[in-house]
């Protein structure tokens, strides 16, 4: 892995549903990326928060 394979994301809940697992989070940035994240039984569902991540390919 190097700097370029690296990228700090920006994540914005584009919507959020209750399920039986907790919350689901479909997120997106700026950039185009997008991802489905979960979280407890947490009653605050973040809107944004960076986070570095790996891009495939």
């Amino acid at each position: 892995m190097n700097e370029i394979d690296t990228q700090l994301h920006a994540w914005q809940t584009e919507s959020h549903h209750p399920t039986s697992e907790g919350i689901v989070l479909y997120q997106r940035c700026a950039c185009g990326a997008r991802r489905i994240a979960t979280v407890g039984d947490s009653i605050e569902v973040p809107v944004s928060y960076p986070e570095t991540t790996v891009q495939a390919g």
